[in-house]
């Protein structure tokens, strides 16, 4: 549901990790440094990936199949300290800020779900795969980057109208074009 307001700002891809299975992620720096967090640690990109915003809460996995839990990072600067808001009421029941952060979770895994699935679509037609993009700097010199799927231009070019059909019908086309022409945004990395 994000992926057209990140693909703005950030480089799209998808994952190539098994415990991450054929997720698009943002690419978020390079050499373990965000780019987009300055000095002083404030964001420096106008769309935040919504998985932070809700830091330091996310789903957990529950003891039944497909049941999720809210859990939070405990050790997460937000818990420090004596103000704040309360979790639960009175009556042990999650406050009106956990119902908030429940509702906007649920959502979230219900997208990354549905951009699983346009994923999948995307590497049973074989547009994905495991790719190196080089980016030249402003130097002259090369940058390398690899470690996730990306499309396979030569692939979608040669793509058949009734799958090109499908693709476009089911979303997945759209969520391809958006990682296209995130790959723009390679050069913010880069620098």
């Amino acid at each position: 549901a994000e992926a057209e307001a990140l693909a703005h700002e950030y480089v799209l891809v998808f994952s190539k990790e098994p415990q991450d299975p054929s997720s698009p992620v943002a690419l978020l720096g390079v050499a373990g440094r965000n780019v987009y967090v300055d000095a002083a640690g404030q964001w420096q990109a106008r769309t935040i990936p919504a998985r932070l915003r809700l830091y330091p809460f996310m789903l957990a996995a529950g003891q039944a199949p497909g049941q999720y839990v809210v859990a939070r990072d405990a050790e997460a600067p937000h818990f420090q300290g004596e103000d704040g808001q309360p979790l639960f009421d009175g009556q042990g029941q999650p406050s009106p800020l956990v119902q908030q952060v429940t509702g906007a979770l649920i959502e979230l895994q219900r997208s990354q779900l549905e951009a699983q699935a346009l994923t999948q679509q995307l590497e049973a037609a074989g547009l994905i795969d495991e790719r190196r993009i080089d980016v030249q700097l402003k130097d002259g010199s090369w940058r390398s980057y690899a470690g996730f799927k990306a499309v396979v231009e030569e692939r979608l070019a040669a793509l058949d109208e009734a799958t090109r059909a499908e693709l476009q019908q089911s979303g997945a086309l759209k969520l391809l074009e958006l990682h296209r022409a995130s790959l723009a945004n390679f050069g913010r990395l880069a620098a």
